[in-house]
């Protein structure tokens, strides 16, 4: 049996985890009442009085366990947020060539060049590879996410993303 990975099944858990949450006060303050007005005529006080103090306190219990339950949904659906916001996306980005800086590479199919000047094409090699270096840096290969950091500050070392790079070096140092 092959187990992949379904964000409907998170949001179906959650919603009956909110479901129960509703029910969870009302269920603990009828079994509150009915404790306590079993407690009250074993101990011969009036049974509307035990079944009040057991109503209340069923009450108390009840809204923890809500809160308990919502919390338990709210975890889950956070969690199938991170992995939407962390999901790898399917085209990936252009990759500049080294051999002519006006064609951009994807995989090993060249497709014409971004009509573009030099200044303009080096700001968009220099934001690939900080993109790239950002990338492993996320993946916690900080070796490779240092080296492509230095890559971009000797090639483009005037530049907005030197300068990130290098912040970015100081906080992986």
């Amino acid at each position: 049996m092959s187990v992949t990975y379904d964000e409907n099944i998170i949001a179906t858990f959650a919603d009956r985890l909110y479901a129960r949450a509703a029910l969870a006060v009302v269920q603990y303050v009828a079994l509150g009442a009915a404790m306590g007005a079993a407690v009250a005529i074993v101990t011969s006080l009036p049974w509307p009085v035990g079944a009040g103090i057991g109503a209340l306190l069923g009450g108390f219990f009840g809204n923890d366990r809500a809160f308990t339950l919502r919390l338990i949904a709210q975890t889950a659906l956070c969690q199938a947020q991170i992995e939407r916001n962390t999901r790898p996306t399917t085209a990936a980005a252009p990759v500049l060539s080294s051999e002519n800086p006006l064609r951009v590479v994807n995989g090993s199919s060249e497709s014409p060049a971004l009509a573009l000047d030099g200044a303009v094409q080096s700001d968009a090699e220099a934001k690939l590879l900080v993109k790239r270096a950002q990338d492993h840096h996320f993946a916690k290969d900080f070796p490779q996410a240092i080296a492509i950091y230095e890559e971009v500050i000797t090639r483009f070392p005037d530049s907005k993303q030197a300068s990130a790079a290098r912040t970015q070096i100081k906080n992986l140092r």
